[in-house]
């Protein structure tokens, strides 16, 4: 009894070796990347991840599917772009190795990270006036004067602009001073001026 139990013992640590060094793909690092981010690179860890023949990288998830040639580090190791298509969707992602050996492909994996939505601040809107504007008299008490200011916005179609004094009003002779204000649905306003 004793005798079995020691060949049993004997059998499970020569087993153990064998079983830490079988082919793997374990890490991406990082294991995150922000949108809209391009040009990003990651290393994957693993072991033996290199095939004789040809090393690919599939990348899979909310943004499609996309495969790509690995490149050798170490056999143990792969540098990898991450695709920019993927890098404009937000989700999880798994990435698996395809290793040829020019008998079978070993597939290894996968492994998994996540594109995070980047926090974006808040933008007033932009807002266009007119450097000046010029208009004669058409009495002694000046003209009416027209203009056009226009706006642009980050939340709406377009802002709502308003102008004081306001296009196509009487203005008197001399210099007036038009101060305009755009506004966008989250409150956020921007103001400009011009004579």
């Amino acid at each position: 009894m004793m005798r079995t139990a020691a060949i049993g013992l004997l059998c499970l640590i020569a087993l153990v070796p064998t079983a830490a060094f079988a082919d793997s793909l374990d890490a991406i690092t990082p294991a995150s990347f922000f949108q809209f981010d391009i040009e990003q690179f990651a290393t994957l860890s693993g072991v033996n991840l290199i095939g004789t023949v040809s090393t690919q990288i599939v990348f899979s998830g909310p943004a499609g599917t996309f495969t790509i040639i690995g490149s050798s580090q170490t056999s143990n190791s792969l540098s990898t772009a991450i695709p920019d298509p993927i890098l404009a969707v937000t989700g999880t992602y798994s990435v698996t190795v395809l290793a040829n050996d020019g008998t079978g492909t070993r597939t290894l994996g996968p492994v998994f990270f996540t594109v995070i939505a980047r926090a974006v601040q808040p933008q007033p809107p932009l807002l266009f006036v007119p450097e000046a504007v010029v208009a004669e008299a058409t009495g002694s008490s000046g003209a009416i004067v027209t203009f056009t200011v226009t706006g642009f916005s980050f939340v709406d179609p377009a802002p709502a602009i308003t102008c004081t004094p306001a296009s196509g009003s009487l203005f008197p002779p001399g210099l007036t001073t038009v101060s305009c204000t755009a506004t966008d649905s989250s409150n956020l306003s921007t103001t400009a001026s011009f004579r």
